[in-house]
């Protein structure tokens, strides 16, 4: 069993459910009271009509899922249908000139930007790309009766086909966790296997910055990419490395180490999350979150109930006494708390949602530059979900 974490509600800039240009423009996915999708600007105005009974935001290379009746294509921003409306699943493309993963008859190919099938549909079990950190390499079946893995580039089309063992997650820097005979060990993605499974590995986690969790007798420790175990197994949890740091929990209470192993931050908050990208770390002391920076300060002073991670201009939805507000990484406001229901950051934009349902968008000085409607639903990115610790 792993220990109960706290939850944090991730406000990602322009992810899937925003495109922001240069300017800053930015287009929302909106849905309207009969159930039909469509996009509009900042101001309100519509991109395109609510006329698709599902859409996704715009990808890499400009162009979003749709779906009518219950066939999916592809639009780009005039809303003309570059590629028809004919497939049972589409996936967003990840890259500006990769391929997309599309579902016929329940088997999976992939086509290119102009909807050409690159790879037919032959494949099956395409295992679910992860909300963040996709490095374009798909993991599939041969077929349901088959324990051949596949894995298929998106960015080049390169197909590789594995006999030899079982691939149990996508990629990580590189490197997939297989099992065989009931062992785990590391493959990369030509198939060749590059730290052996063996068997005092209960479990494997992804590798950040060089390091990947195991758990050995119910504790945790990191190996590195030799296989070798740098860091002892004496936690009895652990996060990933980011800024050089990774999350401990040890009796009850997190901190940190560094690379060497070193408890950096001693373990004494009772909730913690790994570094953000910006050198912050949120900690929880007797139910009010603050956040520190790698060497033990305390930059933001635990006081708000409920946080969010910063979004990559630096900037953080936190609830106190009730009320949401924005925050910088100092712990400033820079919208003080008077939204009821959690916002979602975007760019420079707010999106907000009031008690009767009624959705606008503020800009950061609380001022709206489209005032709350009934008329439609303005959906935050789709990868806003809750973000918990993960589960090795």
């Amino acid at each position: 069993m792993t220990p109960k974490h706290f939850i944090f509600f991730v406000c990602l800039l322009a992810n899937l459910a925003v495109w922001a240009s240069p300017s800053d423009s930015v287009i929302f996915q909106v849905e309207n009271c009969y159930g039909y999708y469509g996009y509009i600007k900042t101001n309100g105005e519509y991109l395109i009509e609510p006329q698709f009974d599902y859409a996704k935001p715009f990808s890499a290379n400009d162009l979003a899922v749709v779906r009518i009746k219950d066939k999916y294509g592809y639009i780009d921003k005039t809303g003309k249908r570059v590629i028809e409306p004919q497939f049972d699943w589409a996936e967003d493309f990840h890259f500006e000139n990769g391929l997309a993963a599309i579902e016929i008859n329940g088997k999976y190919g992939f086509i290119d930007k102009t909807g050409k099938m690159v790879i037919e549909p032959q494949y099956v079990n395409l295992m679910s790309v992860p909300l963040q950190k996709f490095d374009g390499i798909h993991v599939l079946n041969k077929d349901w009766n088959s324990d051949t893995t596949v894995f298929v580039d998106e960015r080049t089309g390169k197909i590789t086909t594995i006999t030899s063992f079982t691939v149990m997650t996508l990629f990580s820097e590189g490197l997939t966790v297989i099992s065989q005979k009931l062992k785990y060990g590391y493959a990369d993605s030509t198939g060749t296997i590059v730290i052996k499974p063996n068997s005092k590995y209960q479990h494997l986690g992804d590798f950040s910055e060089g390091l990947a969790a195991v758990r050995i007798k119910h504790k945790y420790g990191y190996i590195n990419k030799k296989g070798k175990l740098v860091i002892k197994p004496d936690y009895d949890w652990v996060g990933n490395f980011s800024n050089g740091r990774a999350k401990v929990l040890e009796n009850d209470k997190y901190g940190y180490i560094d690379k060497t192993g070193k408890i950096v931050i001693r373990p004494q908050f009772d909730d913690a999350i790994d570094f953000a990208d910006n050198g912050l770390a949120w900690v929880r002391i007797d139910n009010k979150y603050g956040a520190i920076n790698t060497i033990e300060d305390m930059v933001i002073e635990p006081q708000f109930d409920e946080i969010t991670n910063f979004t990559k201009n630096n900037l953080a939805c936190a609830k106190i006494d009730g009320k949401w507000g924005i925050i910088d990484r100092t712990g400033n406001w820079v919208l003080k708390p008077q939204i009821l229901s959690l916002p979602t950051i975007v760019g420079n934009y707010i999106i907000v949602e009031d008690s009767m349902f009624y959705y606008g968008i503020m800009d950061l000085t609380g001022k709206y530059v489209l005032e709350p409607t009934n008329k439609y639903k303005i959906y935050p990115p789709l990868r806003e979900y809750f973000e918990t610790d993960i589960d090795y």
